[in-house]
């Protein structure tokens, strides 16, 4: 539980960076489907919701990792390269997990 509190702030943080337009556009992504062989995310329980939904929804239908790696894919087909490489610099490195087991401070991006 406490990994998967982690990695919803980690989502959250990079996902504040989009601005109205751009987190429809990262969610009609979700909608859309963005791995071969995981569910889209439902169009329902996307439409017109927060940020912090947005994370929720992703939560809910994907474990961690996976998480982490249709947010990143989505990030980078919007050309988000920047917010992709935090996302996948916190999977490379372990840092989620890491903070998790040290339970160091509240700094949760590289």
């Amino acid at each position: 539980m406490a990994n998967q509190v982690r990695v919803q702030e980690v989502l959250l943080r990079a996902l504040e960076d989009l601005n109205a337009d751009e987190l429809k556009r990262f969610q009609w992504h979700l909608v859309q489907g963005v791995l071969d062989g995981y569910p889209p995310l439902p169009k329902a329980k996307l439409e017109g919701v927060s940020v912090q939904e947005t994370v929720n929804q992703l939560m809910q239908v994907y474990d961690d990792k996976d998480a982490m790696r249709v947010a990143e894919i989505t990030l980078k087909r919007m050309n988000q390269n920047q917010l992709a490489r935090i996302l996948t610099e916190a999977l490379v490195k372990g840092f989620i997990q890491h903070r998790v087991e040290l339970n160091k401070g509240d700094d949760i991006l590289p």
